[in-house]
């Protein structure tokens, strides 16, 4: 489709200022006969009449089709005012509907948003979206009509000599359609679809030169919109040159009827310069968090002459659009994460060498290193639970599961586990409430992708225990619910989870989870089960560390090889009860043991100790490297109702830190240095919560920050919640900051880094 549009006569016409001119309207114009002689054609004409009398015609090339009855014609074989159009296996007799630059099936119109012009004065409109219509008369004569708008352009300058490799016109109002692929039923268009704004003609890479004068009588430039009424807005006009300067100007608006031009008349001037500027985003040292997929859109204002434009945006899958013709810069990170991605970028823009803007980005991701999670549990009866997270600047994201899924994860989320490009999710009830009520939550078992959050598995997995007495318990065989507590992955296959019965945590155990059918094994691993407290796995984090897993149980540290799911040591202290586990700066595994105790410690703990608690250190194969006791002051917890002591390892310091006294509501907790023996007595306290909106009770895994070793601690009213960070780079803990949930009980504090190789292989 090469219409081309051509001056025939014409000259010593009045001046035009500078502005858009309306032209007459292009109605149609007798012409030649079209006959279709056994499916074939004639030709047509139509003219653009400017109002000073000067006749622009429009021309039939040679390749150009015409549409009639479904059917596409030859091409038409010369160029001029009359083109014959051959036809085969034509439908039916005349009159026929034809359209040009259409197909006729449902009369398709494609005007595109990137259009092109090779040199000035020979105008492509054809190619670039320009379509009519007619219907034949009897004889196979017809006349088209023209069903879109033309705007020319007529820039002229005496100063600027850098050639012109576009010019772009956008609408201000978004939703004003310019271009784009649309239905056209004879009297109307159907909604767009890739619908734009704004219309950019093209002059190739090189470039054209740009008259020195104005011309009222040479056609410059042109390209073709869809009549759109823009009279009630503004339009921006830009030219682009080679060096990447551009001219930019806001003029009046007009209503863009079809069949009409409309003329742009422009001096291009660099004498009296132009203005740039951003809204809505300055020079920060702060830097803008993005979501994968979004997009981060600010408002430009600009005029007149602006030098060379230059913009750096250096990672791959990175997006940045500085788009002075349509007033907009973009930012966008990649729509998913890549291997080797970079999460950050630094945005700058340059203008003639001077910076304008430079702006650092980084796309929220929860693999960073730095990154902090805090599981909420919600409240067991009347809500579920939520994840919190922090970037690694610091920044608070509160319902990032939610924001991303459209649904909240489960009831009394309890554990998170992050490998293979995901994390897995645990909660206590899943969609049911301990007292049966059905919440709205996604399951006991929830996997996500580790980037993004975005669920890829719920499942809400009930499984159940035969409790027999044989293994101490005070039941009768019998089949009871189960309530997943932790998890750790140790394969792109396989997971363990710790569990408790519903029956008041009589039973506990270990069970493997096939991550490949997300379904988990119906008996426990042999040396992991038993009575809760006493014989069974203890409700608290398992370690993965060099290729074993170390978990608490009754009275003794239990190591497993997930090569066979076996026990492979059993470290024992009787009369003692292992309390938690941690992994330290050296990569010696750490667990707390109660003192030796007699006396039933029942739900809140009645134990009288003979023998103080004690630290002991393991190796990476589970050999005790160390025994030491705690000053006799510290008496752990040894009731069923609170089984750990929420205890946290630095990841660069000698420095443990969790609950030291028996009370089942602990206000306190203190730091232990496992080098020196050193105690720092009531660390934490509640008397540094001095609102309590949150609660004082310290609850759920407290955590240390892997690079800026702040204290994380949870605390609970157990209806609302409060996460407290501290400094703990001094001998007294200062408190800093707080975050306040309204939502009950913390279930702990964790970090990325704690699921990095680095630190699992230390």
């Amino acid at each position: 489709m090469k219409k081309l549009l051509y001056i025939l006569a014409g000259l010593g016409l009045a001046a035009c200022t500078s502005g858009i001119e309306e032209l007459p309207e292009v109605g149609p114009q007798p012409g030649r006969e079209i006959t279709l002689t056994g499916i074939s054609g004639t030709a047509s004409r139509t003219q653009f009449v400017p109002g000073d009398g000067t006749e622009i015609q429009f021309q039939w090339s040679t390749g150009d089709r015409i549409w009639a009855g479904g059917v596409q014609s030859a091409e038409a074989g010369t160029d001029g005012n009359v083109a014959d159009f051959g036809f085969t296996n034509l439908p039916g007799d005349a009159p026929y509907r034809i359209y040009y630059n259409m197909t006729g099936t449902d009369a398709e119109a494609v005007v595109p948003t990137e259009q092109h012009q090779a040199e000035p004065g020979k105008l492509q409109l054809g190619p670039n979206g320009d379509f009519g219509y007619a219907t034949t008369d009897a004889e196979g004569r017809f006349t088209l009509s023209h069903a879109t708008a033309y705007i020319w352009f007529n820039p002229w300058s005496q100063d600027v000599k850098e050639k012109l490799v576009s010019v772009t016109l956008a609408a201000t109002d978004a939703s004003t359609v310019l271009t784009g692929t649309r239905t056209f039923d004879g009297t109307g268009f159907s909604d767009a679809t890739d619908a734009n704004n704004a219309v950019t003609l093209s002059f190739g890479k090189e470039g054209v030169e740009l008259p020195a004068t104005s011309s009222a009588a040479s056609v410059f430039a042109a390209a073709v919109v869809y009549p759109a009424d823009c009279s009630a807005e503004e339009i921006h006009v830009t030219y682009t040159f080679a060096d990447g300067s551009v001219y930019t100007e806001t003029k009046t608006g007009r209503n863009f009827e079809a069949g009409r031009i409309y003329r742009l008349t422009t001096e291009i001037t660099e004498r009296d310069g132009g203005s740039l500027e951003i809204q809505g985003l300055e020079d920060s040292d702060e830097p803008v968090c993005m979501k994968y997929g979004a997009s981060e859109a600010y408002s430009l204002t600009a005029e007149g002459w602006i030098p060379t434009i230059e913009m750096t945006s250096a990672p791959a899958g990175w997006t940045a659009d500085f788009d002075i013709a349509r007033r907009t810069l973009r930012i966008a990170p990649p729509a998913e994460y890549t291997d080797g991605m970079d999460l950050e970028n630094t945005v700058t823009i340059r203008s003639d060498g001077k910076p304008i803007l430079s702006q650092e980005y980084y796309v929220l991701d929860f693999t960073h290193p730095e990154g902090t999670f805090v599981l909420i549990e919600g409240n067991m009866t009347s809500e579920n639970g939520t994840i919190v997270y922090f970037d690694q600047h610091m920044r608070y994201h509160e319902k990032v599961y939610e924001e991303t899924n459209g649904n909240e994860i489960g009831n009394v989320l309890q554990d998170m586990y992050m490998a293979n490009g995901k994390i897995y999710f645990i909660t206590q009830n899943g969609k049911t409430s301990s007292m049966g009520g059905v919440f709205n939550g996604d399951g006991r078992f929830v996997v996500c992708d580790a980037h993004t959050m975005k669920r890829l598995v719920a499942r809400d997995m009930p499984f159940y225990a035969d409790i027999d007495t044989s293994t101490g318990a005070t039941q009768s065989s019998k089949s009871t619910l189960c309530w997943p507590q932790h998890i750790v992955v140790v394969s792109p296959e396989k997971a363990y989870i710790q569990y408790s019965t519903a029956d008041n945590e009589s039973h506990s155990g270990i069970r493997i989870v096939d991550l490949q059918t997300n379904i988990i094994r119906t008996s426990d691993i042999p040396g992991t089960f038993g009575v809760f407290t006493k014989t069974g796995a203890t409700k608290a984090r398992m370690v993965f560390s060099r290729g074993k897993v170390f978990a608490g149980r009754g009275n003794s540290v239990i190591v497993l090889d997930p090569a066979t799911d076996a026990v492979i040591k059993t470290v024992t202290y009787e009369n003692r009860q292992v309390k938690d586990l941690a992994k330290g700066y050296d990569g010696k595994i750490y667990a707390i043991f109660t003192g030796e105790f007699t006396g039933n410690s029942g739900m809140t703990g009645a134990a009288s100790f003979t023998k103080p608690a004690m630290i002991v250190a393991l190796d990476a194969n589970g050999e005790v490297v160390s025994e030491t006791n705690l000053p006799e002051q510290i008496e752990l917890r040894t009731g069923t109702a609170s089984p750990t002591v929420q205890m946290c390892a630095s990841f660069t310091q000698p420095h443990l830190y969790f609950i030291g006294k028996q009370d089942f509501s602990a206000y306190e907790a203190m730091r232990y240095n496992y080098e020196t023996g050193r105690v720092n007595w009531d660390y934490i306290t509640a008397a540094l919560d001095a609102e309590s909106s949150g609660g004082s009770i310290i609850y759920g895994y407290m955590g240390v920050h892997p690079t800026t070793e702040q204290l994380w601690v949870g605390k609970s009213s157990y209806t609302n919640s409060r996460i407290h960070v501290y400094d703990v780079s001094r001998s007294d803990a200062l408190e800093f900051s707080s975050f306040y949930q309204k939502k009950a009980s913390p279930a702990g504090v964790d970090f990325a880094y704690r699921f990095s190789d680095e630190w699992i292989n230390k």
